[in-house]
């Protein structure tokens, strides 16, 4: 699906579309997590709290017109590919031909690395994207998700850097540095 860029002035500040980031950020780790266990049902939820409750579309870009020049232009490319990343952690929605097709054994492996790698390559093109963005600001978008946290959800004692500079780590037998999408697929 083709992704138009919707270029107009952002009405709040930065914090406010920081924020939503920061969250999906998190959410991205449960997808992970889910897509690894094969919990398809909760990663849709999750999936759509990512698309429809924290709008990552619309904050991307709104966060992405914050920047100007080379930046603003990398940050838009970043939110584009994020975008179709995100489409591929849902296995429900990215293989429409298999809904109400149980799957099990090898096909539910295969889905569940395929989901688990694009959630993981999704989560380090935020990381690049949120790199772009003022440090102040992006600082007290996280204080405000960790300050809102319920008590079960681990609260990271992390500064942002460490945060978003560190990568999910890929298993054994999957390359490391920046997740390929396409590492093993399509062959």
């Amino acid at each position: 699906s083709q992704i138009s860029d919707e270029s107009s002035a952002p009405s709040k500040p930065l914090f406010f579309y920081l924020v939503p980031l920061v969250k999906i950020r998190e959410l991205l780790r449960q997808a992970t997590d889910l897509a690894e266990n094969g919990y398809w049902d909760d990663l849709t939820v999750v999936v759509n709290q990512i698309t429809r409750q924290n709008d990552a579309r619309g904050n991307l870009f709104a966060a992405a017109a914050y920047l100007s020049g080379k930046d603003e232009e990398r940050a838009k490319q970043m939110a584009f590919d994020f975008l179709e990343l995100l489409e591929k952690v849902d296995y429900n929605k990215y293989f429409e031909s298999m809904k109400g097709v149980p799957v099990s054994g090898a096909k539910a492996a295969e889905y569940s690395r395929f989901s688990k790698k694009a959630a993981i390559a999704a989560a380090a093109k935020l990381d690049e994207f949120l790199r772009l963005m003022d440090r102040e600001q992006l600082d007290a978008a996280t204080s405000q998700v960790v300050a809102f946290q319920t008590p079960a959800e681990p609260v990271a004692e992390k500064t942002v850097e460490e945060s978003f500079s560190e990568p999910i780590v890929a298993e054994a037998g999957e390359t490391g540095g920046a997740p390929s999408f396409s590492d093993g697929y399509g062959q």
